[in-house]
């Protein structure tokens, strides 16, 4: 009887829901790593898991979003116990959670309010390549209230979304993040912290830029794709310091084979090339120069082999930093679902 009714609990619960997605993937990655300047050896087993979950009932005008991440390692894991039970503070809430309803349905022009622990913001990196170095983000993830304004008209798609949140307990202050993609173009802003930053006369904004150039040239059977970011803050008569971060690259590809190149502040530089030449394997690597002044002392190699089994993917990498003098050889095994 008791099986019966958590059965019928389950499917009234199911059944309360239009859709549900559930997706995730972990990754396990050992490798050892070689230290030239203490001449010693170590080792580690990581983990990293992620689980994503979502809902919306039959009109599809209310639902909600979870995100958990947990990862952790052989070499040290931390535990806390509290009231003697133990918590593994390695697993974490994401910044996607949150419930949500919509308050304008339509499908040229919608109005949705959600509210919970949310990521916004710009980020943008080479796509080939293994470091993700340089790495462009100008964020903010908080508790919050936000309001998403949606609109579509043919090619062009333009999304405003206000999220107003609380700094401190005694403290208010507001994101503005806007897309708008039209054919070839997607063009992204993102003002934060804009109410202290008004107060201030200080501006604290990001912008982001792609760009299809293979599509808007009329290029067939390639691709070729360059992006650009740019974070400004503070004082904009400081010019020293009010250009905060930016970074400008390439994504192209042809056939078997793809590349990208990626230029940042800090005189850093990064290329990168892959194939898949050699079914089922995709071979690549990367390089990149943390510091271009320095470049001999300061540069990263990268080398990998990817390839697919069932269920599972395989990554056998090589690394070596020769402003850490540490060389690293392992290998990830994932699986997405």
């Amino acid at each position: 009887m008791r099986k019966l009714l958590v059965l019928l609990v389950a499917l009234v619960t199911v059944a309360a829901f239009a859709a549900v997605n559930f997706s995730g993937n972990i990754r396990v990655y050992p490798q050892l790593t070689y230290d030239a300047s203490a001449a010693s050896f170590s080792w580690a087993i990581n983990t990293r898991v992620r689980l994503f979950l979502s809902a919306s009932d039959e009109d599809e005008t209310t639902g909600f979003a979870v995100s958990l991440v947990r990862q952790g390692s052989s070499a040290g894991e931390y535990v806390q116990v509290l009231n003697d039970q133990v918590f593994d503070t390695t697993l974490m809430l994401g910044a996607g959670t949150y419930v949500w309803k919509k308050l304008y349905p339509g499908e040229t022009f919608n109005i949705t309010a959600r509210l919970g622990y949310m990521w916004r913001g710009i980020a943008k990196y080479a796509a080939n390549t293994y470091f993700w170095n340089p790495y462009f983000e100008v964020s903010n993830q908080t508790n919050a209230v936000a309001l998403d304004f949606a609109m579509k008209s043919g090619d062009l798609s333009d999304t405003l979304s206000l999220y107003v949140f609380a700094p401190t307990a005694t403290s208010v202050d507001l994101d503005l993040y806007n897309k708008l993609t039209f054919t070839f173009v997607e063009l992204e802003l993102f003002l934060y912290d804009a109410l202290s930053g008004f107060g201030s006369s200080e501006i604290n904004a990001g912008v982001g830029l792609k760009l299809d150039a293979a599509k808007a040239l009329n290029i067939e059977n390639a691709s070729l794709n360059a992006f650009a970011g740019l974070n400004v803050g503070g004082d904009p008569t400081d010019l020293n310091n009010f250009l905060k971060d930016y970074i400008v690259g390439v994504n192209l590809g042809y056939g078997t084979i793809n590349g990208s190149v990626a230029y940042a502040k800090g005189n850093t530089l990064e290329l990168a090339v892959k194939t898949t030449a050699l079914p089922p394997l995709t071979i690549g690597a990367d390089i990149v120069f943390t510091d271009l002044t320095d470049a001999v002392n300061n540069m990263w190699l990268a080398a990998y082999a990817n390839w697919k089994d069932g269920l599972l993917s395989h990554s056998i990498y090589m690394t070596y930093g020769t402003d850490t003098k540490k060389a690293t050889i392992g290998w990830a095994i994932s699986a997405s679902f």
